[in-house]
């Protein structure tokens, strides 16, 4: 007889979570329950080996994805475990290499040798050609589009429908507005809209 698979405990209540608890039991797992800002002390009350966190904290813009990598990081640092999670309705290369805590959500299209980070988002119908690298605590919102060969470093939103151009590099921290055609280099900490 096989030992029950960990459990998983998803931090946050918003609704993202709500999609992580879907897609969470679409896998076959147990979800705990979802711990919000005011009870995260709970989990510290679990042996890290107990559980498998999720990071359920969702990100429409720089600050929310701040909150989501301290969270992260903070659990992280402490021993805990954050699952990789992806949709049973996502096309995944096997040769695509997946980050700590990084998500693929439903629809999402991951193609061979691009590389997430951890904690990173890949959210409904983004599409990440060949050769990408997605950095740590990077949010590619539902409908991105990134064309082979694209570089994002460290903590950038990219925000629903924006595609990304050919061998573009984006810098760290940087925001990428909704629906942003972006056609060459952006600086990090730079914030694009329309355009680029």
């Amino acid at each position: 007889m096989s030992a029950p698979a960990t459990p998983f405990v998803v931090l946050g209540a918003g609704g993202h979570a709500a999609v992580l608890v879907d897609l969470i039991h679409a896998l076959g797992g147990e979800v705990l329950g979802l711990v919000d800002a005011d009870s995260e002390h709970r989990v510290l009350e679990r042996a890290p080996a107990s559980v498998r966190l999720v990071n359920g904290v969702g990100s429409v813009d720089l600050p929310s994805l701040a909150r989501r990598r301290a969270l992260f990081e903070k659990f992280a640092g402490r021993g805990y475990h954050f699952a990789t999670l992806t949709h049973p309705f996502t096309a995944v290369s096997p040769r695509a290499v997946l980050g700590a805590g990084a998500q693929i959500m439903a629809g999402a299209v991951v193609q061979a040798l691009a590389r997430i980070g951890d904690n990173a988002i890949v959210n409904t119908r983004a599409s990440v050609d060949h050769d990408c690298m997605i950095g740590a605590h990077v949010h590619l919102a539902p409908g991105v589009v990134l064309s082979g060969g694209v570089r994002i470093e460290d903590g950038v939103h990219v925000g629903t429908g924006a595609i990304v151009k050919h061998g573009v590099r984006i810098g760290a921290g940087a925001l990428i507005g909704a629906g942003a055609l972006v056609l060459r280099d952006v600086a990090p900490g730079e914030t694009v809209k329309g355009t680029r």
